[in-house]
């Protein structure tokens, strides 16, 4: 198989969410991460469970996605060591990983569970930092692994305007606060950071969330998009949403750092008709 083209995003769109697994198997395929899954020991699935809240209301990511990429990475890299790791901003990471399922769904699986807010404190700093300068605190596993995977949900922010594949790592930080200056271009110094070790993004949009990004209502939407692009990923992410791109600084910034592509006429979309999938989400407020 071919790799895909660059600033290429991959989405489907479901009706039910018992046909999640097969269009989850089929995007992870058509990005051709095959090769570089078999050469990682070490994988942490970073979803987005920052509240402690069912994902039916938009604000999490389903169980049934990071199911579908536990089965499929354990089949292309069966030695390695799969964990979730999370660290939501109200301390509530725990609780939502009981609300959804996720110590029964470990189990299962033979998966690591971990809260990074209980994880032990790396101090790091990185390279080229526009904005997150200095000594910043990240959780032991999101440090030591060798694969980390953004699972994030689909939703809106009240102050990055959305939240998606690489805002997603700010959960790997032991102290968010330090985000809420500068936030766009702080967002993009921590993706610069798990860039290298970052092989792809899955966006759920299954059930979106409009409004807030810890309470927001829900948009039943009915997509997931895969990209190996972070930046291409977003950027259809937010347009899906119908929010203003220009707004999401966080994205034109990326793309000036060479990171990826954040003009959607530059962008392949396969697997999805974008403008026949676009609903206005209320923005952040």
């Amino acid at each position: 198989m071919n790799s895909p083209p660059p600033f290429t995003v991959f989405g489907d769109h479901v009706s039910d969410m018992k046909d999640v697994p097969e269009a989850m198997h089929s995007l992870i395929k058509r990005l051709d991460i095959d090769g570089i899954l078999q050469h990682v020991k070490d994988i942490i699935l970073k979803p987005n469970y920052v509240i402690a809240e069912d994902w039916h209301q938009g604000n999490t990511t389903s169980p049934l996605v990071i199911e579908s990429v536990i089965q499929y990475v354990k089949a292309a890299s069966p030695r390695a060591r799969v964990t979730i790791g999370e660290g939501g901003f109200t301390n509530e990471t725990n609780r939502s990983f009981e609300i959804n399922g996720l110590p029964e769904l470990c189990k299962k699986y033979g998966v690591g569970l971990i809260d990074f807010n209980s994880d032990d404190k790396v101090t790091i700093q990185i390279p080229g930092a526009k904005a997150l300068k200095g000594n910043v605190d990240i959780a032991r596993h999101a440090f030591e692994c060798d694969c980390i995977i953004s699972l994030p949900a689909l939703k809106t922010h009240t102050m990055a305007v959305t939240t998606l594949s690489m805002k997603n790592f700010m959960g790997t930080l032991s102290y968010k606060s330090i985000m809420h200056s500068r936030l766009h271009e702080k967002i993009v110094d921590l993706y610069s950071y798990f860039r290298a070790k970052s092989p792809f993004s899955i966006i759920d949009g299954t059930v979106g969330s409009e409004g807030s990004e810890i309470a927001g209502n829900p948009m039943n939407h009915g997509l997931l998009l895969a990209s190996r692009d972070f930046v291409a990923l977003d950027t259809v992410g937010s347009y899906l949403m119908g929010q203003d791109l220009a707004a999401c600084k966080y994205l034109t910034i990326a793309e000036a750092r060479g990171f990826g592509i954040a003009t959607m006429k530059k962008i392949t979309v396969q697997g999805l008709d974008v403008e026949k999938n676009v609903k206005h989400y209320t923005p952040g407020s």
